[in-house]
C-alpha cells in the first residue's frame, strides 16, 4: 500500500483475496485504510468533510488519559453570518464507551456497599446512554448515506471516504462514526446478500469476542442498519492506523504482524474459550509467517489510548466443510459458535482456504472442520428434529397469532444449527405441526431475501432521493406473494382477481420456490402444496422481526387476524418503510442490570416488578448470546430474586428451579475466573431447601470471595443468608451461614450481659444498703 499526498492507493500486486474454488483475485483493504484516511486525508478544494479532523487536532496519549466523556476539539470557524460551529470530536464515541465499561470493572473488582451500588447503577446509565446515542446516530446517518447511494458525489450530504481496491462497498466517515456498505463491488461473494451476511458475521464475532475477550483487549462500538435493501455496517473511530497494528494482517495475510508476545498470549487465552485452533498464518511464501490464534485477517492494534483494539472479526469462527458449486462459501458460510465450542478438537478459523496456505498442517485443520460439519449435519439436526418432534405441542401453530416461531431461531442457535440448515431440519422431522413452523420460517426468509433484492433493484432505477417509489414496491411485492383470497375456493370471480391469482402463482413457481429449494437444501415439497400452507400471520410477524416491517393495526386485524377472503394492501397500510437496526445488545444487558439494582434497593411492591424486567431484559440477550455464563448467571439471580418475593409457591418454585437450571449453565460454560464471580450450584438447592431466605454476597479478607450484587435487608426480622466462594487453591467450597441464627446468638448474648449488667447493678445496691445501715 502506497500513500500519496495524504490519500491511500494499493499498488499493483497487492494482498488479494484468493477463494478456495478458483474464483477471480480481487484487491482487498481492511477498515484500517478508514482509520487511517479519517486522520490524514485532507479536505478537497478547502472543504471540510463531515467528521473530518486534521492531523495537527489529533491528540496524544496524555490527552486521552485526560479525556472525558464530552471532550471536542478546538472549534472551527464557519462561513461568514453562520456563527461559529464546534467541531466533533473524532473519538468521542469510543472514549465514552471505554470509560463506561473501565468504571464497570472497576466497580466489579470492589467491595459492595450503598456507595458502591449507587456508582454502579451511574455506570450502567452511561453505558446504556452511549449504546442508545450510537444506535439513534447510526440509524439516521445511514438512512441519509442509503438514501443517497444512487446520488452523484457532488449531490451527497455525506461524501464517501475515496479509497481504492476495497472489498467491498463505499466508506463513510461521519461525527466519529465508520459507515460500510455490505456490497459486492468487486464480485467476492457473489452476490450482496452474500456480503451482508459477511457483515452480519462481523457484528456476531464482535458480540461473542467482547463477551470472553480478556479487559485489555478491547473493540469498537458496532452495528449494522438494513434500510432500503442495502445493508450498512457501522463502527466507532478508534484512534488507530496502519502503523499501530501489532498482530494478525491488514492485507490479507501479504504481511503478517507479531509485535507483542503479550498480546499474543491474551489472544491465545481467547481462542481457548473459543475452542479456536492456532495455526501458522501467511499467503506469500517469502515473507514472515508466524502462528496466530484466530483468522490471517484479523488485526488488533495498539491504539494512542494505550488500549488493545481488535478489528476485522468477520472470519473468526471456522467455515464449514464448503461447497465447490458456490463462490467463495467460505468466507460466508460459517459454523456456529456454540458448535464450535462443543467440538473435540479446537478448530481452525483459515480452513478450506488460501490464508492457511503456509500452514504444513493446513490439511489436518480442513479434516477437522470437514469431521465437525459431518457431526453437525449427521447427529446434531437429527437430534433437534427428535426434540422438536417430541416438543411439537411446544411448537404447534394453528393459530395464527402465535408468535411460537420466534423462538426457533434462538432455540436452533443454542444447538449450534445455522439457518440455512432448516430444509434439512425440515426432512429429518415427522410431525407435521413441526413441518409447517419450518417451512413459515424458510418462507418468511426467502421472501424477506427477495423483497430487499426488489427494494435495491428500485434504488439503481430511481436514482432519485424519496421513498415513494419503494413504498410502492413493498405494498406490491406484499400483495402479490400474499394473496389469500386465491388459496379460498369462493374467491372473488372477477377478471381482475383472476389476473392477480396467476400473477401470484406465477410468482410462486418461477420464483419463490426455486429459491425455497436452492437456500434450503432438503426441502422437496411441491410448489402447489407450498401456496397452501402459507400462514399469513406467522410470516408477518416474521418480517416485521427480521426486517423491521410495521402494518397499521386495522390491517394486522383485517388481513391476518379474521377470515378474510381477500388481503389485499394499500399505502396508508404502511406504518414506515422498513429499517432495522442490529447492535451489540448493550442497552438490553444495561436494562437488564438497572432493573435489577432497582428491585434490590426497592423495599416496595414495585421491587417485583423490576426483576421481572430484568428478566425479561436478559432472556433477550441469552436468545442472541445464549453461551454466556455472566448473562445466564444475572438471568438466575434474576429469577431467584423474583422468587423470593412471590406469594404463589408453585410459581416461587418454578423461578427456582429455571434459576438453577441456569446456575447449572452458567457454572458449566464458566472457567475458573469466572466461577469465582458465581455463586455455587448448591446454594440454589440449599436456598430452595429453606423458603423465604435472601442472598447477600459478602467480601471476606484473605479468600478469593468476590461480591457479586449487594441486597439491603427487607423488612425488620427478616431471614437473611450469606452464600459465596472459598479457597485460593481452585477448590470452591462452600459458605452457607444463616444470619439468622447469628442474630439469635447476638440477642441472647446482649440478653446475658444486661442480665449480668443487673445483677452487678443489684449487688452494688444492697452494698450501698449495708453500708448505709453501718
Amino acid at each position: 500500500m502506497e500513500a500519496h499526498n495524504g490519500s491511500f492507493t494499493l499498488a499493483e500486486g497487492d494482498s488479494v483475496y484468493e477463494a478456495s474454488s478458483g474464483e477471480k483475485q480481487s484487491t482487498y483493504a481492511t477498515m484500517s485504510d478508514c482509520y487511517g484516511l479519517a486522520q490524514q486525508q485532507p479536505p478537497e478544494n478547502g472543504v471540510r468533510s463531515v467528521g473530518y479532523v486534521p492531523p495537527e487536532q489529533n491528540g496524544t496519549a496524555g490527552d486521552y488519559e485526560d479525556a472525558t466523556g464530552l471532550k471536542r476539539v478546538a472549534a472551527a470557524a464557519a462561513a461568514e453570518g453562520s456563527g461559529k460551529v464546534e467541531a466533533f470530536d473524532a473519538y468521542f464515541w469510543n472514549v465514552r464507551f471505554q470509560q463506561a465499561l473501565d468504571e464497570l470493572r472497576t466497580l466489579q473488582e470492589s467491595v459492595m456497599t450503598p456507595q458502591v451500588h449507587r456508582r454502579l447503577a451511574n455506570a450502567w446509565t452511561a453505558l446504556r446512554d452511549v449504546a442508545h446515542d450510537f444506535v439513534y446516530a447510526a440509524q439516521a446517518y445511514g438512512k441519509i448515506i442509503i438514501g443517497e447511494k444512487e446520488l452523484h458525489e457532488s449531490h451527497k450530504t455525506i461524501p464517501p471516504v475515496k479509497t481504492t481496491g476495497v472489498a467491498g462497498g463505499e466508506k463513510y466517515i461521519v461525527k466519529g462514526l465508520i459507515f460500510k456498505f455490505a456490497t459486492d463491488d468487486k464480485k467476492i461473494y457473489g452476490d450482496d446478500e452474500m456480503a451482508a451476511k459477511v457483515a452480519g458475521h462481523e457484528l456476531k464475532s464482535c458480540v461473542r469476542l467482547f463477551n470472553v475477550a480478556d479487559t485489555r483487549v478491547r473493540l469498537p462500538l458496532m452495528a449494522t442498519v438494513d434500510y432500503l435493501g442495502f445493508r450498512l455496517t457501522v463502527m466507532s473511530l478508534l484512534p488507530i492506523d496502519h502503523s499501530t497494528i501489532v498482530y494478525g494482517s491488514d492485507n490479507a495475510g501479504r504481511q503478517m504482524h507479531l509485535k507483542d508476545v503479550a498480546v499474543a498470549e491474551h489472544m491465545k487465552a481467547i481462542a481457548e474459550r473459543l475452542n479456536l485452533k492456532g495455526h501458522v498464518c501467511g499467503t506469500v511464501p517469502d515473507t514472515p509467517h508466524f502462528e496466530l490464534h484466530g483468522p490471517t485477517d484479523i488485526e488488533v492494534h495498539h491504539g494512542r489510548d494505550g488500549n488493545l483494539y481488535a478489528l476485522d472479526l468477520s472470519r473468526l469462527f471456522p467455515p464449514e466443510k464448503p461447497d465447490t458449486k458456490v463462490q467463495a462459501c467460505y468466507l460466508y458460510r460459517l459454523l456456529r459458535p456454540e458448535l464450535v465450542l462443543r467440538n473435540e478438537v479446537p478448530l481452525s478459523s483459515d480452513a478450506f482456504s488460501k490464508f492457511g496456505c503456509a500452514d504444513r498442517e493446513a490439511h489436518t485443520s480442513d479434516e477437522e472442520v470437514a469431521r465437525a460439519t459431518a457431526f453437525l449435519l449427521g447427529k446434531v439436526i437429527p437430534e433437534f428434529a427428535a426434540y422438536l418432534d417430541l416438543d411439537q405441542c411446544l411448537f404447534h401453530t394453528c393459530h395464527p397469532t402465535d408468535k411460537v416461531s420466534m423462538s426457533l431461531a434462538p432455540k436452533m442457535h443454542a444447538a449450534g444449527i445455522n439457518m440455512r440448515h432448516l430444509g434439512r431440519l425440515w426432512s429429518c422431522t415427522n410431525t407435521q405441526s413441526v413441518r409447517d413452523l419450518l417451512y413459515n420460517e424458510m418462507i418468511s426468509r426467502v421472501i424477506k431475501n427477495q423483497l430487499r433484492r426488489k427494494l435495491r433493484e428500485q434504488m439503481i432505477k430511481e436514482k432519485r432521493l424519496t421513498e415513494t417509489p419503494h413504498r410502492g414496491v413493498v405494498i406490491s411485492y406484499l400483495n402479490l406473494v400474499l394473496n389469500r383470497h386465491m388459496f379460498s375456493k369462493a374467491f372473488d370471480p372477477s377478471e381482475e382477481a383472476h389476473l392477480q391469482e396467476e400473477r401470484t402463482l406465477r410468482e410462486w413457481q418461477q420464483c419463490i420456490h426455486p429459491r425455497l429449494v436452492s437456500t434450503f437444501p432438503g426441502y422437496n415439497d411441491p410448489v402447489n402444496k407450498s401456496l397452501q400452507d402459507v400462514n399469513l400471520m406467522g410470516v408477518y410477524l416474521r418480517l416485521k422481526e427480521m426486517m423491521g416491517l410495521e402494518l397499521s393495526k386495522d390491517c394486522v386485524r383485517k388481513c391476518f387476524r379474521t377470515q378474510e377472503r381477500r388481503f389485499y394492501l394499500y399505502d396508508q397500510d404502511l406504518i414506515q418503510l422498513p429499517c432495522k437496526v442490529t447492535h451489540m445488545d448493550l442497552i438490553t444487558v444495561a436494562e437488564g442490570h438497572l432493573m435489577a439494582l432497582s428491585g434490590e434497593s426497592d423495599s416496595t411492591s414495585m421491587a417485583t416488578q423490576f426483576f421481572q424486567w430484568s428478566i425479561d431484559s436478559f432472556s433477550r440477550v441469552i436468545d442472541t448470546n445464549p453461551n454466556s455464563p455472566a448473562y445466564l448467571f444475572h438471568l438466575a439471580m434474576a429469577q431467584y430474586q423474583l422468587a423470593v418475593r412471590e406469594a404463589d409457591e408453585s410459581e416461587a418454585m418454578r423461578l427456582l428451579d429455571s434459576a438453577k437450571s441456569h446456575f447449572e449453565r452458567s457454572m458449566k460454560l464458566a472457567n475458573f475466573k469466572e466461577k469465582r464471580t458465581l455463586l455455587t450450584l448448591t446454594a440454589v438447592e440449599w436456598a430452595k431447601r429453606c423458603a423465604r431466605i435472601r442472598l447477600v454476597f459478602t467480601h471476606r479478607a484473605g479468600t478469593t470471595v468476590k461480591c457479586c450484587c449487594w441486597l439491603p435487608p427487607i423488612g425488620p426480622g427478616g431471614q437473611h443468608a450469606v452464600v459465596g466462594l472459598a479457597g485460593k487453591d481452585g477448590s470452591f467450597e462452600e459458605v452457607v451461614v444463616q444470619e439468622k441464627e447469628k442474630e439469635k446468638e447476638k440477642e441472647k448474648e446482649k440478653e446475658e450481659e444486661k442480665e449480668e449488667e443487673e445483677e452487678k447493678k443489684k449487688k452494688k445496691k444492697k452494698k450501698k444498703k449495708k453500708k448505709k445501715k453501718k
